[in-house]
């Protein structure tokens, strides 16, 4: 060891994660050495420092798990930490930078993370990864599509005030205003979502939890029909209280532990300025509700995230906003169940 003290700085850097794939997404994490320049670090110090940055690119990874997986990840935090390297595809050096003044060295790396490997991980420790097959907690759901079809904006209107207060020799004037604002009204039309349904049902699955279609359950116990939910979120944002009681009454006769419902917007098809191709957002609003009891629980809720799809034509891009929004939120599902040591 030479004279200068070995101190491995733990900064953490948060850079925006990136998706590259299906199942991965990249992220970059900086390792900062101090006992020398870059040029002069030793094989051992550089690889440390490698090691260092490995961690930290993790841990802005990690850093965006919503909170019901975050809770999830602390009571696992080791299990990921000590094995590093089963969840990570790539590591490769981007830069390095030597401060002279400091005798130090950063160095940066870009990881790529294997998050079918994180999921695996997750359902394992989970409450549900003990449960048999066929044996998990019943979910059903119904989730509507609603694609705007006109938006009628209102310019603010200017309301102007002016008093006046005299005296013997003079007289004064004091004006003033405010601005009235009202929000855009919006039409919207019923969307197929049967893109969205595929990809929701195969997250749930993956995860142990058994799904039933809410057609399902109306044909066998009853309840409101999908038809008329579905009209119901198209003219609001919500599903009126007789029918939600209705459905929920006929998934619990069908022994259906949880029940989910929301509406996902879907934007007009726009060009992408970067790509040249067609774009289209989805945003989800939806609720989540434990119905094992005589009165509904909510248990957690999803909603206000845009979902981005791309194609070469409108049809393509929505079905592919559709799959990453319900794949996302099914995910986010799942992970406030594992939260409640859910089976």
């Amino acid at each position: 060891m030479n004279r200068h003290s070995l101190l491995f700085v733990f900064v953490l850097s948060i850079f925006a994660i990136g998706s590259v794939g299906a199942a991965e997404v990249e992220s970059k994490g900086k390792g900062t050495f101090n006992g020398d320049v870059c040029d002069k670090m030793g094989d051992k110090d550089k690889k440390a420092t490698i090691e260092l940055a490995k961690k930290n690119a993790w841990a802005a990874y990690t850093a965006g798990f919503d909170l019901s997986r975050m809770s999830q990840y602390k009571k696992t935090e080791k299990d990921f930490t000590d094995k590093l390297d089963d969840f990570l595809t790539d590591v490769s050096v981007l830069d390095n930078l030597s401060d002279k003044t400091m005798n130090s060295c950063d160095i940066l790396v870009k990881v790529k993370i294997n998050e079918a490997a994180v999921d695996a991980k997750f359902k394992a420790s989970s409450a549900i990864g003990s449960v048999e097959s066929g044996e998990g907690s019943t979910i059903s759901f119904i989730f509507v599509g609603r694609q705007i079809t006109s938006s009628k904006a209102f310019k603010d209107k200017e309301v102007s005030m002016e008093s006046a207060e005299e005296t013997v020799n003079t007289k004064k004037t004091t004006k003033g205003g405010s601005v009235e604002k009202k929000a855009a009204k919006e039409k919207y039309e019923f969307l197929a979502t049967t893109d969205f349904d595929a990809s929701f049902n195969e997250v749930l699955t993956g995860n142990g939890f058994e799904v039933t279609d809410y057609d399902d359950v109306y044909n066998n116990c009853g309840g409101e029909t999908s038809k008329n939910i579905k009209a119901e979120f198209v003219k609001s944002d919500e599903m009126s209280a007789p029918s939600r009681k209705k459905a929920i009454d006929a998934a619990k006769k069908c022994d259906v532990r949880y029940f989910a419902t929301g509406y996902m917007n879907v934007s007009v098809p726009d060009m992408d300025s970067t790509t040249g191709n067609i774009t289209v957002w989805v945003t989800i609003n939806g609720m989540i509700w434990d119905i094992a009891k005589k009165l509904p629980k909510k248990i957690g809720a999803v909603g206000g995230t845009p979902y981005k799809g791309l194609g070469p034509d409108q049809n393509t891009a929505r079905r592919n906003a559709l799959k990453e929004a319900a794949t996302d939120v099914a995910k986010k599902i799942v992970s406030m169940l594992n939260s409640k040591n859910i089976k």
